[in-house]
C-alpha cells in the first residue's frame, strides 16, 4: 500500500485562503460611462499630462546630419569588428594582462577585416 504524498520539510504550505466577503462596492456611474467624467464634474487629470512638449527642431539641421553621418561612418567598423570577436568566441577565456590583450585585439580585427574583405 502507498504512503499519501507529504511535501519536502523545507517547502512551506500556503496558508487556507479567507472565506469571501461581502463585494466590494462600487460608485455609481454617471452617463459618462467609466472612463468618462459625469456631467457637471471637471475632470482632475487631463488625457494629455504624459505626453512630452514638441521639440522645437523636429527635423535635424544639415549640420547635425552631417555629424550623425561623419559619426556613424566612424562606428560601424568598430560595431562589425566586435561582432566577428563575439562571433569567434576568443575574448570569453582570454586570461592575460590588458597590455596583450590590446595587441591581440589589434591582430584579431586585422585579421577579421582580411577575411571579411576578401
Amino acid at each position: 500500500m502507498r504512503r499519501p504524498a507529504r511535501p519536502h520539510p523545507r517547502q512551506h504550505r500556503r496558508p487556507p485562503r479567507p472565506p469571501p466577503g461581502p463585494p466590494a462596492r462600487r460608485r455609481p456611474r454617471g452617463p459618462g460611462g467609466p472612463g468618462l467624467p459625469r456631467p457637471g464634474q471637471r475632470r482632475t487629470r487631463p488625457l494629455d499630462r504624459h505626453r512630452l512638449p514638441r521639440h522645437p527642431h523636429p527635423q535635424a539641421r544639415p549640420g547635425q546630419k552631417t555629424a550623425n553621418r561623419v559619426l556613424a561612418n566612424g562606428r560601424a567598423p568598430v560595431e562589425h569588428g566586435f561582432a566577428h570577436l563575439k562571433n569567434w568566441r576568443i575574448l570569453t577565456k582570454l586570461r592575460t594582462e590588458p597590455a596583450r590583450a590590446t595587441c591581440l585585439l589589434r591582430a584579431l580585427l586585422v585579421l577579421t577585416n582580411l577575411e571579411v574583405n576578401r
